[in-house]
């Protein structure tokens, strides 16, 4: 999808809109995806119309109109910090087979957009659905995506020894098959040279 063009952040319609507090922004768009949340085997939210947040330092996040999560299941939970751009953070606790998770869900009524919403700790959950397929616990940002392109193109990576160096997706998903059998190198950290020539220098593209 693209930023600047049709319904992206940048486009002449968006999905969404920006939520500013002097230079900090975040980004909340609709979507018309349905999506689900499972908790110990109990549906906490069953949604088809649930926002996507995109904010500074940390992964795209689902959140859900009220009406749409199971409140009865939900609990005063008190105020937590107040965060630097939406305000005031009012935490609500998840009490499910006699046990009680703590700032499980969060809500920000100083931001007009967003007083309405629930977000959930997605680290906790156990299952997200997007429609009908099981996903991993964070959203899927469309925005982020792994691409793989074929090149005739000589690679050379050297230097000093690194940890945590070299990655890959033994079992990726259906939209990033092409990485199987494939391994990611954080080339910032290392000495890179495409065709001779170090990557980063501006003349390697």
């Amino acid at each position: 999808m693209s930023l600047a063009d049709r319904r992206g952040p940048w486009g002449a319609r968006p999905y969404g809109q920006a939520i500013r507090t002097g230079d900090l922004a975040a980004y909340l768009e609709s979507s018309p995806k349905h999506v689900r949340v499972e908790v110990a085997g109990t549906t906490l939210a069953d949604s088809r119309r649930p926002s996507l947040l995109h904010q500074p330092g940390a992964p795209a996040a689902w959140w859900f109109p009220r009406e749409d999560v199971r409140t009865d299941l939900l609990a005063d939970g008190g105020q937590g910090e107040r965060h630097p751009l939406f305000g005031s953070v009012e935490l609500l606790d998840l009490q499910l087979g006699g046990r009680r998770e703590p700032a499980f869900a969060t809500r920000h009524p100083d931001v007009p957009e967003m007083r309405d919403l629930l977000g959930l700790d997605w680290r906790r959950i156990d299952r997200l659905y997007e429609e009908d397929e099981l996903v991993a616990h964070e959203a899927i940002d469309p925005y982020h995506r792994i691409d793989v392109r074929d090149s005739s193109r000589k690679l050379r990576i050297s230097d000093r020894l690194h940890e945590d160096l070299v990655w890959r997706y033994p079992t990726p998903r259906e939209d990033g098959r092409r990485v199987a059998g494939r391994y990611a190198v954080h080339h910032e950290r290392c000495h890179t040279e495409v065709d001779g020539r170090p990557l980063g220098d501006g003349r390697t593209q």
